[in-house]
């Protein structure tokens, strides 16, 4: 009782996908479930080897808000985020945003 999960690696789910990636290899399908919030979030997961991301909290707050069209906004400017993010970094589809050409970094 009163323990606590001390020994937890804090760091966020995204910052983590490049170390698991180089754990598990090519032969596993890696997702991100959680913490996407922009389109710059979907080219990093990618980046870092995710093959899919689950777009969690946006999209309920855009049900109860304004339902299948607030839904669609959301995924949409997602999609146009990451889009845009891609051409920052010089890549014209998802195939060129590669795990292992160097660092993330928009700066």
């Amino acid at each position: 009782a009163g323990e606590r999960a001390d020994v937890l690696d804090r760091r966020a789910t995204l910052d983590a996908l490049g170390a698991i990636r180089a754990e598990v290899g090519e032969q596993l399908v890696l997702m991100l479930d959680g913490g996407v919030r922009q389109g710059e979030d979907l080219a990093k997961a990618r980046f870092h080897g995710a093959r899919f991301c689950w777009v969690g909290r946006p999209t309920p707050f855009a049900v109860a808000s304004h339902g299948q069209v607030g839904v669609e906004q959301v995924l949409r400017g997602l999609l146009d985020g990451a889009g845009r993010t891609m051409g920052m970094l010089g890549c014209r589809s998802w195939a060129e945003v590669e795990t292992s050409s160097g660092s993330f970094s928009l700066a």
